[in-house]
């Protein structure tokens, strides 16, 4: 749904503009709908002082640290928030857990775009882990609060959660703040290995997107032959045979008509067994 709307509204906003908007960084994990809006208008910046006072900015679906977010509200002519909503809802309970002076513990990874802006509202000090061996490195702290990154695999967060409580006890609140979109695609389809003779997968969606990437991960765990690609172009058609039955699932930042691209293809590749005995 953020993802959606904020290809949407940016879309929108440049057509109706007709001039650059500025983005830190990439909107969402997925290079080819970025350079279609790339070409539209939208521009990508590193540094905040290479662009002219009085442009307009949009703000990213993984949201972007406190400080620029300041910085921009000083210098924008005007602001777009393609922040997913859930994002800001978890900034949000940040927020709130400072006023109790909580240490704040993200369940993600330290160089994903959302958890640099979240841990940038944790005022009272933070950790980021990916691992529950990492919480016996954590400082002391009168409470802790538990979070995680909205894409972050809801197995190992639960693994997470049990030692946290373990070693926490009374002074920990573990708030799963995984998007349930994120939770229903690894749920449904570790479901769906398990219920049928899938004998190959295929992950459409950006090489660098966390939810893209667990999806493919859950398929090579179950030894299935799995492939990960951007758009179907990359589908190795060789790689498939006759008797083969294809899953196909796509990380959150795709859209839909490159599933639809990948699924033809594949439907292509099927006919050209029944016609020719081969691709």
């Amino acid at each position: 749904m953020g993802v959606r709307n904020a290809i949407e509204t940016v879309s929108r906003e440049l057509a109706q503009r007709k001039s650059k908007i500025y983005i830190h960084g990439d909107i969402i994990h997925n290079p080819h709908v970025i350079e279609t809006l790339n070409k539209k208008g939208l521009e990508q910046y590193t540094d905040l002082t290479e662009v002219p006072d009085g442009s307009c900015f949009a703000i990213r679906t993984h949201g972007i640290p406190y400080e620029e977010y300041r910085n921009l509200k000083q210098s924008a002519e005007k602001i777009v928030n393609l922040c997913c909503p859930r994002v800001t809802r978890i900034q949000s309970i940040i927020k709130k857990a400072n006023l109790s002076e909580n240490f704040i513990i993200i369940c993600g990874y330290k160089d994903h775009p959302e958890v640099i802006s979240l841990q940038s509202y944790a005022h009272n000090g933070f950790a980021v882990i990916n691992s529950s061996e990492m919480i016996n490195a954590l400082p002391s702290a009168d409470h802790y609060l538990v979070i995680s990154q909205t894409t972050f695999d809801e197995e190992l967060f639960n693994t997470i959660r049990e030692v946290a409580e373990k070693k926490f006890n009374q002074k920990v609140t573990i708030m799963n703040t995984i998007c349930s979109a994120t939770h229903d695609r690894q749920k449904h389809l570790a479901n769906l290995l398990s219920e049928k003779n899938i004998t190959k997968l295929v992950v459409v969606g950006g090489k660098n997107s966390s939810n893209t990437k667990r999806l493919a991960e859950i398929g090579k765990s179950r030894d299935i032959v799995t492939f990960h690609i951007e758009q179907s172009s990359e589908l190795p058609v060789k790689a498939f045979n006759e008797s083969d039955y294809v899953a196909v699932t796509a990380g959150a930042s795709t859209p839909d008509s490159m599933i639809e691209d990948v699924v033809n293809r594949l439907k292509v590749i099927s006919d050209s067994f029944k016609n020719q005995g081969s691709y």
